[in-house]
């Protein structure tokens, strides 16, 4: 398996731009999501650089004006959502957003979340929980951390799911993974507060073989100690080069 070489990078303070790797439409595959069309926003860099990840969040990266993403939006979702739709059918309509990485938390998305939920747009913030919850996040935000060592106290209290990732060998005897992607700190557990969903989901490792002994092992510790699964790929990224137009350096659903 290749190691991760991509540099560890800190905080950048931006209100128009961000550093991104794709904006790419999608099909989420997990949690009350599952089956939804979404808009993957994928940040560049990240501010831990775990030995054995297996993202790219680095190549082709570009500065993206934040406007940029919310055109983006539009067109996956086929123009502005309507605001304050109550009925059952409408609320399944509702599009979402998925700032991914990489690790979000590493830029300044306060500008971005802001414009998405006033366009009506929900939005699904995925990160390793090691950097503080900006204070001045707004309220449409849905936090799924994703834990690589312990969770920042302040960011705690707005996580609403808790994922895991590991392999064959590497559970402990709760059935989660004792350490996250080789790096050498134990991973933190869910906290006596959490009362949201535990996913746990299978390490990927370019080895076939292995890999289908990851996906025994995690949907061993789901059935014996109740976590919820996972798959290994989490979405189906719809990027096919007859969907697909290329907008700042990126990408984003053409007709949709």
């Amino acid at each position: 398996m290749r190691r991760n070489a991509q540099p560890t990078e800190f905080y950048e303070a931006d209100n128009e731009f961000l550093d991104l790797v794709g904006l790419t439409p999608a099909i989420i595959t997990w949690g009350h999501l599952s089956g939804r069309r979404v808009l993957l926003v994928e940040f560049a860099g990240c501010d831990l650089s775990c030995p054995g990840c297996d993202e790219d969040y680095t190549t082709g990266r570009r500065r993206v004006p934040t406007r940029t993403v919310v055109e983006a939006a539009d067109s996956v979702s086929g123009g502005p959502p309507l605001r304050h739709r109550t009925d059952y059918a409408s609320y399944y309509k509702i599009p979402w957003v998925v700032l991914t990485g990489g690790e979000p938390l590493r830029q300044n998305i306060v500008p971005l979340v802001r414009l998405l939920n006033d366009r009506g747009y929900m939005v699904l913030l995925e990160t390793n929980g090691a950097s503080r919850m900006p204070a001045s996040l707004p309220p449409f935000v849905v936090v799924a951390c994703s834990p690589k060592g312990s969770v920042h106290e302040d960011t705690k209290p707005h996580v609403r799911s808790l994922v895991y990732v590991a392999g064959e060998g590497e559970l402990a005897d709760d059935g989660l993974p004792r350490a996250v992607l080789d790096l050498p700190d134990p991973v933190g557990r869910p906290w006596p507060e959490f009362l949201g969903p535990v996913f746990l989901c299978p390490r990927r490792t370019g080895d076939p073989d292995q890999d289908r002994r990851n996906v025994r092992a995690v949907r061993a510790s789901c059935g014996e100690h109740g976590w919820l699964y996972m798959p290994p790929e989490p979405y189906i990224r719809l990027d096919a080069a007859d969907e697909t137009v290329a907008v700042g350096g990126l990408h984003q659903s053409a007709g949709v």
